[in-house]
């Protein structure tokens, strides 16, 4: 079979009337919902509290983190050289941002497993938080 790449960027979850209940900002990507530093509303830091391994990180200074996420080794039956590097994951309603597939285990030349907890950014909002959980 055969894909043909779509000549515009244009996905559904972009659209209005995609997000159902959008009257509550609890899906966006700098949704305040339940993350500020305040009780009860500080749930999204407390959460993170109890992830093992997970660490913060600054979009304006990734050289260091870039490198980490690139160095963890390869997975020996990566198929593909394009698949190589860091994939921002933009017009993707959930929570992640950040992820890399080199060190997927693949079952296949098109299938990856992958834990999210390795080389997998999430935002800092109750759905990245509890994407991390879940």
């Amino acid at each position: 079979s055969s894909f043909e790449a779509p000549k515009t960027y244009d996905p559904p979850q972009l659209k209005p009337g995609y997000v159902q209940c959008p009257c509550i900002n609890w899906l966006a990507h700098r949704s305040p919902l339940c993350a500020r530093p305040a009780c009860p509303c500080c749930c999204v830091a407390y959460g993170y509290c109890w992830q093992p391994g997970g660490y913060y990180v600054d979009l304006l200074e990734p050289d260091d983190w870039f490198i980490k996420m690139l160095t963890t080794g390869t997975s020996s039956n990566f198929p593909s050289e394009l698949l190589k590097g860091i994939y921002w994951m933009e017009g993707n309603l959930s929570g992640e941002v950040l992820t890399t597939f080199h060190d997927a285990n693949w079952t296949t030349p098109s299938l990856g497993l992958k834990l999210w907890w390795f080389n997998w950014a999430t935002d800092y909002s109750l759905l990245g938080c509890a994407m991390k959980h879940y």
